[in-house]
């Protein structure tokens, strides 16, 4: 797989080559080439936020006594102190970045100029009528669907140049649960296990199946699953190889209150340890309580965005504020 270049992000920090590690230690010396990219990245990012720059060619630890150079000795330049520079440029990106983004089926605009940003380590909610374009925003974001105009990045990496990065990185609840029909539960996530290149995969599968009770399920074909179980591996798809973020459309939906109570605690727990959740939903009543920031989105446009004491507003909950915002 050649390496495709990488447009400068906003902060001008990194202009290397990227991909993800799993595909490209696969290809011809593509272990030894990303090693060189991430030097080099690290070295940049490290240099732009202190100042002070890694010579090229020279261990971070050590001084190549061969060379005298005048006057005093540049300070050294620890790993650590790299990385943690480069934890810092990171968590400056957002999540995901829209810039006009439209979406137009013949005479229909599904989406019409969204502007959009969301921040690493927050839970957003995005809500509005049936037929408003929530769907087809989430089917752009990770990459299923192109835009008729505008652009977005989620985790930095375009969405239209790089769809398969994105889908690598990410997870995905989609509207409709769906695993294959002649699969069982077990051979599902299994399969998942495989094509994510994860390590541990009965160890992982062993943890989904404990949580969302799953045993009874294991040899069973999905095709006949109950809604409810086939949505719970859904849920445990998306999250199997530990993504940065998570993109769930109706997640709560078939999940009697038992599993709605748990998955709230998961996703509360996600949130909390650095993960980034974009989620889609009717039920205003469990998304008020979960979301950082709302977006309300009306006939293809955002009508409101915010907190979620900013959209609320004088009303008291969100879904009299959602009900007064569409008009209804």
């Amino acid at each position: 797989m050649p390496i495709s270049p990488r447009r400068s992000t906003t902060t001008g920090l990194i202009d290397e080559a990227a991909w993800t590690p799993a595909l490209s230690a696969r290809q011809p010396d593509g272990a030894r080439a990303l090693k060189i990219a991430s030097e080099r990245t690290l070295r940049n990012v490290f240099s732009t936020q202190t100042k002070r720059t890694v010579p090229t060619g020279v261990q971070s630890r050590r001084w190549d006594k061969s060379i005298r150079p005048r006057g005093p000795r540049p300070p050294t330049i620890t790993t650590s102190q790299i990385l943690y520079n480069e934890s810092r440029v990171r968590a400056v990106v957002p999540a995901i970045e829209a810039h006009a983004l439209a979406k137009r089926y013949g005479r229909v605009d599904a989406l019409r100029g969204i502007n959009l940003s969301v921040n690493r380590g927050e839970f957003f909610g995005l809500f509005g009528p049936n037929g408003a374009g929530k769907t087809t925003m989430l089917r752009i974001l990770t990459g299923q669907l192109r835009p008729t105009s505008g652009s977005a990045r989620v985790l930095d990496v375009d969405v239209v140049q790089e769809p398969l990065r994105v889908k690598s990185l990410v997870g995905i609840v989609p509207e409709v649960e769906s695993p294959p029909s002649y699969l069982t539960g077990f051979e599902y996530l299994y399969f998942v296990g495989r094509v994510r290149q994860v390590d541990g995969i009965d160890r992982r599968i062993n943890r989904w199946f404990d949580f969302f009770d799953l045993e009874d399920s294991r040899n069973a074909l999905c095709k006949d699953l109950s809604k409810g179980t086939r949505q719970k591996l859904m849920l445990a798809a998306a999250f199997f190889h530990d993504p940065a973020l998570a993109f769930l459309d109706e997640p709560f939906i078939n999940l009697d209150p038992i599993y709605q109570r748990r998955l709230k605690g998961f996703l509360e727990e996600y949130v909390s340890g650095g993960g980034t959740v974009f989620m889609a939903s009717h039920l205003l009543d469990i998304a008020e309580k979960l979301c950082d920031r709302v977006a309300v989105i009306q006939n293809g446009a955002l009508i409101a965005l915010g907190s979620v004491d900013e959209v609320r507003g004088r009303e008291a909950d969100l879904e009299s504020a959602f009900l007064r915002l569409v008009g209804a």
